[in-house]
């Protein structure tokens, strides 16, 4: 169940948008699919692109990115649409308004998985209120998204996965698919925005690349500092209910 072709929408400007249904969670129930999504940035959607979202029945967006990356690349436009969308900046929450839109390579963590640790443990609001958003009724099916759908996309969805019982295995094994889909993506900015492509080009490799160790360094620290995810929700104030009506909605019977 962790190919790309069973969980991938086809969509002309958006290129690791995907479905995170299939998995095994609590007690050998399957995450169902057709309810709840992960992608890269939804704000360049062609009119093609918007039906087929419409036809996913997507009622709620969550936008993980920050606010400069909003005002540069722009937003999700729904209008005339029964689409809400809800902006949760979690680099914000983390490193500040101030901060310089394209940071120089330098300021960046030495690896990924340390510097998923800083996001989640400096972000929880974000998280927390992300979940809160997602288990309200009425609000699915819904996506979530960053720019490349890989860092603050993949910490949501293991956060999600994990407390659905989904095993560690598997959270990387679908956290490490967006590394299939750089490749088209790259070409597709290189088209509409190369200075884009041109800063990520500046960045060091790891910073770039989906790697199994980086997801596998979040998910030890989770289990090392609050013993599971539920742990760390606890530890972060989710309400309990809050976990339990996602198990409803999000996994089969």
């Amino acid at each position: 169940m962790e190919t790309m072709g069973a969980r991938l929408v086809l969509l002309q400007t958006c290129q690791n948008f995907r479905d995170l249904g299939g998995y095994t969670g609590i007690g050998g129930r399957q995450v169902a699919w057709g309810r709840l999504y992960r992608a890269d940035t939804l704000s360049r959607l062609t009119d093609t692109d918007l039906e087929v979202i419409l036809g996913l029945d997507i009622r709620t967006v969550v936008d993980l990115r920050a606010r400069n990356e909003i005002e540069r690349h722009g937003r999700l436009s729904s209008d005339g649409h029964e689409i809400v969308y809800h902006h949760l900046p979690m680099i914000d929450e983390v490193m500040g308004l101030d901060r310089p839109r394209t940071p120089p390579p330098a300021e960046l963590p030495a690896d990924l998985g340390t510097f998923y640790i800083q996001m989640v443990e400096g972000a929880t609001a974000a998280v927390t209120t992300a979940l809160e958003i997602l288990a309200a009724p009425d609000a699915l099916p819904a996506v979530f998204h960053c720019m490349a759908g890989k860092d603050r996309t993949g910490i949501l969805a293991a956060v999600i996965l994990g407390l659905l019982g989904v095993a560690d295995e598997d959270i990387v094994s679908d956290y490490i698919l967006t590394e299939e889909r750089r490749r088209e993506r790259d070409a597709y900015l290189a088209s509409v925005d190369p200075e884009y492509l041109e800063y990520l080009d500046s960045l060091p490799p790891f910073a770039r690349e989906t790697r199994a160790e980086s997801m596998w360094t979040f998910l030890r620290h989770i289990g090392d500092r609050y013993g599971s995810m539920n742990g760390f929700l606890d530890v972060a104030g989710l309400d309990p209910d809050v976990v339990n009506r996602l198990r409803v909605s999000l996994l089969e019977p």
